[in-house]
């Protein structure tokens, strides 16, 4: 809603055309138009109560299949009763000449509004509106209803400090359509999920995934996909490419990051399977923080924010702060600095956090130097012992000298024998010898483990001369799932089991080269074979191989996805040269893109 209802009372606008739906709604002013509809403040003059009324634009009530949709979605709204859910009063029927609902006036201001003038807030006041926010889609998911434009502007902050969802199933009605009369695609596409803009089936999932792009707004001020036009939008979007709200809000933790990456998965089923989920882990995590009592903290967030925020900063730095004790005692050092970062990204200032962070950067210094004098006085200690239990041991008894054999004193063979002289067995070691060599053996190994050890807590040692400190936390790449890139022909040997054990196959030699003619529909399309670009102007010949797979990918040019925005932005062909084509004859593929565009005599560039 752009104005608030005060604003529209005090201001002395045009007078609007005294109509009146269902014999009692009378419209007082025009609030606002979208693509879907047009919203009046009217009043009710059987109750006496403000309303808003909601006409579906002429050329969407003409049809009777989508009036037919609009008024089953209407009759199912309507049945949805929760306290952050804007209340249906009342609904056309078939005999009346506009399709209108009449729903609860919220007289405040959108959340666009409220995020502009007090944004942006604490993951932990992100997390209570999050809360309101979810329980309203887990209770209409729960009654089989997808809203599918999950945005700021469709919620509203009352001034009594309440959040309302409003305009369920409006867009809905669109599906029969699906392009409004200027081919603009109807939704918000900044929040839309990956699945909605490829036009696969979606479910309560594709909610789950444009409340991710709320929390990331809440907490940042931005949000997590923007471009300079819907074609490189809806890029990223795919891609699921954005900065990580850590990076722009160093008061984010890991695990509202965590949640909010989850809600932001690129497939539906990497994310949270239902709304239950995502409220049941805000609920965790705002009762980690001790702000359980949603219904009581909630209101005066919305009435006051700045102040809400304020007063709850020394809290949630002490949490943070009992928190970063807490990994400490159970060495977990990483989470301690982490918490204390949190901490002080609150309050700069706060005492608590500095002096823990302080201790821990003394207390590793003191156990470096611990672990470097241990190492070595253990090195000293064996290399003694080694030393003096070589030098005072008994000698290891040696082989005894080899003396020489009177031939002569042997016994003679009878004739035709063989004399076989038995050797002499080889002397039998004391036991005190044995014990002595063991001892020795002992000692020598156990030198060698305490100079390896030592060695390795020297390492150690210099590789911790940080320590850990207060700094910056280092700049993260963004989060990216690129598609898969064309189908590659392996040019490698491959492995193959035989009958009688492995061998390596090698791969067919390559064929002759032939010359292909690419080209697109449009013909002034970016074409690109194999992932590389070989034409800015859509057709160009190149010398391929015989009997290979390619696969060409066009880009048409924005003036032609500006006539024809159904279209998908790129196109990929897959095709195979083939080995024998015929003699004098150029082949050709093409990439066309006139299918998707239902006017396209006019739209293809001549």
């Amino acid at each position: 809603m752009v104005e608030t209802t005060r604003q529209l009372k005090g201001k002395a606008s045009a007078k609007t055309d005294a109509r009146v739906f269902g014999d009692r709604y009378l419209v007082v002013d025009q609030v606002g138009t979208g693509g879907m509809a047009t919203v009046y403040l009217g009043r009710d003059s059987v109750l006496g109560r403000d309303v808003a009324i909601k006409v579906l634009h002429p050329h969407l009530a003409s049809r009777d299949d989508a009036r037919a949709r609009f008024n089953r979605e209407a009759n199912a709204i309507a049945r949805l009763k929760h306290t952050n859910i804007v209340d249906v009063y009342d609904f056309s029927d078939g005999s009346d000449d506009d399709a209108y609902l009449i729903t609860e006036f919220v007289e405040g201001e959108t959340l666009t509004d409220f995020c502009k003038a007090h944004g942006p807030f604490l993951p932990q006041a992100a997390a209570l509106i999050g809360h309101a926010v979810a329980g309203a889609l887990r209770h209409a998911h729960g009654m089989g209803i997808v809203h599918r434009d999950i945005k700021p502007d469709n919620l509203m902050i009352s001034r009594e400090g309440k959040i309302k969802l409003m305009d369920f199933g409006i867009a809905t009605v669109a599906d029969a359509e699906q392009m409004t009369a200027t081919g603009a695609i109807l939704g918000s596409p900044a929040h839309m999920a990956p699945e909605q803009i490829e036009g696969k089936e979606v479910d309560e999932r594709v909610d789950v995934f444009a409340f991710g792009t709320l929390l990331y707004q809440l907490v940042t001020g931005e949000l997590p996909f923007m471009a300079s036009n819907p074609h490189a939008l809806f890029r990223l979007i795919l891609e699921c490419e954005y900065d990580p709200p850590s990076r722009l809000s160093p008061a984010v933790g890991r695990r509202f990051e965590e949640l909010i990456d989850t809600c932001l998965a690129r497939e539906p089923s990497d994310r949270f399977s239902s709304m239950a989920s995502v409220q049941d882990a805000l609920d965790a995590y705002l009762r980690e923080h001790q702000m359980g009592d949603v219904a009581k903290l909630l209101p005066r967030l919305l009435k006051a924010p700045e102040q809400f925020q304020q007063e709850w900063r020394p809290v949630l730095v002490q949490v943070l702060s009992t928190q970063g004790r807490r990994h400490v005692r159970e060495g977990s050092l990483a989470l301690a600095i982490d918490a204390y970062n949190r901490a002080l990204a609150i309050d700069p200032d706060a005492a608590e956090p500095k002096r823990g962070l302080s201790d821990l950067t003394s207390r590793s210094r003191r156990h470096r130097r611990l672990r470097v004098g241990v190492g070595l006085a253990a090195t000293l200690a064996v290399a003694v012992a080694v030393w003096f239990g070589l030098r005072e041991g008994d000698p290891v008894a040696g082989p005894e000298p080899a003396r020489a054999v009177d031939l002569a004193a042997l016994p003679k063979a009878p004739d035709g024998a063989r004399l076989r002289v038995k050797p002499k067995p080889k002397p039998t070691p004391t036991p005190e010898a044995l014990a002595a060599r063991q001892a020795a053996e002992l000692q020598a190994a156990a030198a060698a483990e305490a100079k390896r050890k030592a060695e390795a807590a020297a390492a150690a040692a210099r590789e911790a001369d940080a320590g850990p400190t207060q700094v910056a936390k280092p700049k993260p790449t963004p989060r990216r799932h690129p598609r898969p890139n064309p189908t590659k022909v392996a040019t490698a040997p491959v492995k193959r089991a035989a009958a009688g054990g492995s061998k390596l196959v090698e791969p067919p030699k390559p064929g002759p080269m032939i010359v292909v003619q690419l080209g697109s529909i449009p013909p002034n399309a970016k074409l690109m074979l194999d992932g590389k670009k070989v034409s800015e102007a859509g057709s160009v010949k190149q010398r391929l191989e015989a009997g290979r797979a390619y696969a060409l990918t066009c880009e048409p040019p924005k003036e032609f996805l500006a006539r024809c925005p159904q279209c998908p932005p790129w196109k990929t062909e897959r095709f195979k040269v083939p080995l024998n084509p015929p003699t004098g004859h150029l082949l050709s593929k093409k990439c066309d893109f006139s299918r998707c565009c239902p006017s396209s005599a006019a739209a293809l560039p001549r």
